[in-house]
């Protein structure tokens, strides 16, 4: 077993605190939810609630609206269409989707797989030939296609059928000339989210198409088992729409009215009461996969387009018996592999492993190259040789990217496609010593030698005590995991193994109880049973995932251990990036001040602004500067750029940043120009030492950005609320980005005024209009919450209580249904009734107070200068922002009525 390095991920302590915060979730979920790459309260909020509306819309995908009329024309004149697949699982849930989906339109529509040992991946023209001469007027890819240029081509000059493509894969920089091209990862496609699997872009196809049509059924929801499936099977990272298109399919999966699917999960002995993406991946795709790895793909589609149940049934039993057989050639592969390995040690002393033979089945070298990753921790290709020709499996380790590197080595080539960690391709067999050489002269340049050795990434160190049910059960909404959201992995330092023993079937698995402190718990090591013959010490590290152990109905605490070694050997820090050690922006959070201004971090700053007006003081109340009518003017010609309601607004901010132009975002609140600067640094969309957050928690912009100046960075972003920034000299702006409309319009007129942009990008929506309404009604309560809450300092006065505190009276006043009301609505309240002399009070940890006898007149709450004078704020700024959202000319937004 290779050595492993320990390492625990950076822990950004000001991040965690926010979402901590504003999500109520653990501190420990928090830092999850950074360690996955969502670092904003909203994408958490998105992530946890998987909604199936938050999907884009179908129509951001650059050439759909081509490929949907054409589609629509072939439906109407009944013309034949055929869907080219792919023979793995994804592209087989892909061509069932799409030929299921347009026959339920009334299409006459057939199928194509072609066969990975006859004619391998991708389009060939000789597949186009015969749809054509047998009347197929349309053909649409799913999960292949956009790499074909040359055959796309001949088949136009051909005067062959039309093609539309759909395929997730990287994109090469000359498309293929077909009728549309549909891929979320061209550079030209507006698609926020791009990392669809192929049978996740067939499904938004035939949404398209199903609203042009005039469905209203919403039809496409029925194709969420597919969707699951294929999207799982090709382990495509499952975050943004991958997790909730996963989320919700998963139930759909285990409840599917697909006979096909019922099927297999019976053939696969899958417990559908809580379907996991694991089954889906270690059970069901592995057979869906057999077919086409050494045979006929086309088997697996009719098993998801049969209709009888005992067809499906017959059809698994062969894709159950092709799938043992797949493993018996898998096993034979990798024992020769490991054979040229040990006979030839120049070959395995390479950085990058490749490796060919005459008799390596084609069908299993991507599996067996993935077992030899495992256990050499290399980048491996192996190749299929025949004849005079290859065709080639690949997979890769993080820090080696595997399609740029055949992209780097393509003129040895035929053909290849593929991502970072798993490609295809086929080569000349004359041509692999010379690939073998290509590729390492590469790898000696990209491939560091820290980067081969493999790391246990833990996402956290914690303590035993930290493990809980609260904490289970908050876990369990990260569900479900995968690739891009694995399996939460924490560390335990230097806990005491009071036993352990080999269990299982020949010990295989290590079972072992662990104390630190006063807290005991089980764990369980599967796999790992070698490990009681050689643990000398009781003082050990672990690498585990909290657990809950059910056994005859009771319910327990259990770590299900990953990894064990002796305290001694140490866990490191995750290594920080270049472009981060030296830059004041990514200061180190000791330095923050924040702890001691959370009013300031989290409410916004203009409400911070006027509740600081309204700071209890002998002199009264001190009216804030505005004056409504001698607002500035807005003379600057600026380029408008109106996304407001864009579903993702951190992709749209991400496309103005990488312009490489000045750029000011501005947001509501403080704690939004943290986690914006955590997104656009961490994600890599700028060099962090090229932006700005907040001066706030930063000290003065102009020092940030000389000190950012003098450690190489040229400030290009500023992210700052509107009454914090502050423009140093000489910065011209190219961009305002109105991240949140700002609260008053005289906020928005000095923007205008002092930036004097060249454009602005609206990129606020009606969600963030609610929050910050909501935000205005607890900064000037209404009528009701004034009467709710001097009943309740009456009822506390009559109970002798003479303090209390604000989290206290909102959540009594909840109680009686007076809602949504923040804990400074209270300091608003308990001011205007001291300016209406009905009692006194004063703050320090909490609210004391003294209750005046009751008038014997009625009083108007407008006698109050705070009450009026907050409601009138209110209302004005509450007419501004409807404004704001609605506005169909950018000239209302610059009159005011």
């Amino acid at each position: 077993m290779k050595r492993k390095i320990w390492r625990v991920k950076k822990i950004d302590p000001l991040l965690k605190s926010i979402l901590s915060e504003k999500l109520g979730v653990s501190p420990i979920v928090a830092q999850l939810l950074i360690n996955r790459g969502i670092y904003t309260v909203d994408a958490a909020r998105n992530f946890l609630s998987t909604d199936l509306n938050a999907v884009s819309r179908p129509e951001l995908l650059k050439d759909i609206d081509k490929a949907v009329k054409r589609i629509c024309t072939a439906l109407e004149k009944q013309e034949k269409i055929l869907i080219y697949g792919d023979y793995d699982a994804d592209g087989i849930t892909a061509t069932a989707l799409l030929v299921n989906f347009l026959r339920r339109l009334g299409g006459i529509v057939n199928y194509f797989v072609p066969h990975r040992i006859n004619e391998g991946y991708g389009l060939h023209l000789r597949a186009l030939d015969r749809a054509k001469e047998t009347g197929h007027t349309l053909v649409i890819t799913v999960d292949c296609g956009i790499s074909a240029f040359d055959t796309v081509k001949k088949n136009l000059e051909s005067n062959g059928p039309d093609i539309i493509i759909t395929d997730h894969h990287e994109p090469p920089e000359v498309l293929p000339p077909a009728l549309a091209v549909i891929n979320p990862k061209r550079p030209d496609c507006d698609y926020p989210f791009k990392e669809l699997a192929g049978v996740g872009v067939a499904m938004k196809l035939g949404q398209a198409v199903e609203k042009v049509t005039g469905g209203t059924s919403d039809m496409w929801k029925d194709f969420l088992d597919l969707v699951c499936l294929g999207t799982v099977a090709d382990v495509v990272p499952l975050k943004g729409e991958n997790r909730i298109l996963v989320k919700i399919g998963l139930p759909a999966l285990a409840n599917t009215d697909n006979v096909g699917l019922q099927a297999l999960l019976n053939a696969s002995s899958i417990k559908t009461d809580h379907l996991d993406t694991r089954q889906v991946a270690f059970a069901m795709a592995p057979r869906l996969n057999a077919a086409g790895r050494l045979g006929d793909a086309c088997l697996a589609v009719d098993l998801l387009l049969s209709d009888n149940y005992e067809d499906a049934v017959e059809i698994t039993s062969q894709l159950n018996s092709s799938n043992q057989r797949r493993q018996k050639v898998g096993s034979m592969v990798l024992a020769e592999a490991m054979d040229m390995l040990e006979s030839r040690p120049e070959l395995a002393e390479k950085k990058v492993l490749v490796l060919g033979s005459e008799t390596w089945h084609p069908g299993v070298i991507g599996i067996v190259a993935s077992r030899i990753v495992e256990k050499f921790y290399r980048p491996t290709l192996l190749v299929s040789l025949d004849g005079d020709t290859g065709k080639g499996s690949a997979r890769s380790i993080s820090g080696f990217h595997m399609y740029k590197a055949l992209e780097h080595c393509k003129d040895k080539l035929s053909a290849h496609g593929g991502h970072a960690l798993a490609a295809g391709f086929s080569l000349p067999a004359d041509n692999l010593e010379a690939f073998r050489e290509a590729i390492n002269n590469y790898a000696e340049t990209v491939l560091k030698p820290e980067s081969m050795i493999p790391n246990i990434e833990l996402d956290a160190l914690i303590s035993l005590a930290d493990i809980n049910a609260e904490l289970i059960e908050q876990l369990d909404e990260l569900w479900p995991y995968g690739q891009g959201n694995p399996y939460p992995l924490f560390g335990c330092h230097e806990v005491s193994l009071l036993n352990y023993r080999g269990v299982g079937k020949e010990g295989a698995h290590l079972k072992m109880m662990v104390k630190e402190g006063q807290v005991t718990l089980d764990g369980i090591g599967f796999n790992l049973g070698s490990y009681a013959e050689t643990l000398a010490t009781r003082d050990v590290d672990l690498a585990f995932i909290p657990a809950v152990n059910q056994w005859n109905g009771r319910k327990t605490l259990q770590l299900e251990v990953k990894e064990i070694q002796p305290a001694v050997t140490g866990i490191h820090p995750q290594q920080a990036r270049e472009e981060e050690n030296d830059c004041v922006s990514c200061a180190e959070p000791e330095q923050y001040t924040y702890m001691d201004n959370q009013k300031e971090l989290f409410l916004p700053g203009f409400i911070n602004k006027q509740l600081a007006k309204c700071a209890v003081s002998e002199n009264g109340f001190n009216f804030p500067d505005i004056t409504l009518s001698a607002l500035p003017p807005a003379e600057h010609p600026f380029e408008l750029d109106d996304r407001r309601n864009f579903p993702h607004c951190e992709e749209m901010l991400a496309r103005v940043c990488t312009k490489q132009e000045n750029t000011v975002v501005i947001v509501n609140c403080p704690y939004q120009a943290i986690e914006l600067f955590s997104f656009l640094t961490r994600e890599r969309v700028i060099a962090a030492n090229t932006v700005v957050a907040n001066p706030l928690l930063y000290g003065s912009t102009r020092d940030i950005i000389n000190n950012n100046s003098s450690s190489g960075g040229q400030v290009s972003v500023l992210l700052s609320t509107a009454d914090l920034l502050c423009l140093p000299k000489g910065f011209y702006v190219d961009n305002l980005v109105l991240y949140n409309l700002p609260y008053h319009p005289q906020e928005f007129y000095t923007l205008l005024s002092e930036c004097k942009p060249a454009r602005v990008c609206l990129l606020y929506n009606r969600k963030e209009n609610e929050l910050a309404e909501g935000y205005l009604h607890s900064m000037a309560p209404e009528r009701e919450f004034m009467a709710g809450f001097y009943n309740y300092l009456r009822a506390a006065s009559q109970a002798y209580q003479t303090g209390f505190s604000a989290a206290d009276a909102i959540s009594a006043l909840a109680a009686k249904g007076l809602n949504g009301m923040h804990p400074f609505s209270i300091g608003v309240a308990l001011k205007v009734f001291k300016e209406l002399n009905l009692l006194n009070y004063q703050e320090n940890n909490g609210f004391r107070f003294e209750l005046y006898t009751a008038p014997k007149e009625k009083l108007r709450l407008e006698d109050s200068p705070t009450y009026s004078y907050l409601q009138g704020i209110k209302r004005y700024c509450i007419k501004w922002r409807r404004l704001g959202m609605d506005f169909e000319d950018i000239s209302d937004l610059l009159e005011l009525v």
